[in-house]
């Protein structure tokens, strides 16, 4: 808690900060982590009693102010009186975490989604998740 995230300052009983970065750095690129996740979601969902895949979902955006060191993604907006970065966020019915896409703030929340759907579709392991989605709820775009 008093490091943050620093990968130097990894308990000495876990590999060489290095090496945990070099696996995060890899997974992260090449799509382990969401495949894990992806795995994670079914798990739980059939530990609930549901089926693997949701048939429903829910769609929401947020945005959140950040500082002009935080990355390219970043605008304003004007309906939130934001200046930063604004994610959609993809749930299934009991609220696991199915897929996430962030963008400039100043996005439009009516054009934007279709981003995220584009990014389910092109990863595989969230395709297949979130394929037998048949219906989602979303808020009002302004």
């Amino acid at each position: 808690m008093k490091t943050g995230c620093s990968w130097r300052s990894l308990p000495h009983d876990f590999p060489y900060w290095s090496t945990m970065y070099g696996y995060f750095n890899r997974w992260s690129k090449d799509g382990t982590w969401q495949w894990i996740h992806a795995e994670f979601v079914q798990e739980v969902r059939k530990s609930m009693k549901r089926k693997k895949q949701p048939s429903a979902a829910s769609l929401d955006s947020q945005s959140r102010r950040t500082t002009a060191c935080e990355g390219e993604h970043r605008s304003y907006d004007g309906g939130k009186n934001v200046k930063g970065r604004k994610r959609f966020v993809l749930t299934d019915t009991q609220g696991l975490l199915l897929a996430v896409w962030i963008c400039a703030a100043g996005v439009s929340e009516k054009a934007e989604p279709m981003q995220l759907l584009r990014y389910i579709k092109q990863v595989p392991c969230l395709h297949q998740l979130c394929s037998p989605i048949e219906l989602v709820w979303a808020a009002a775009a302004r």
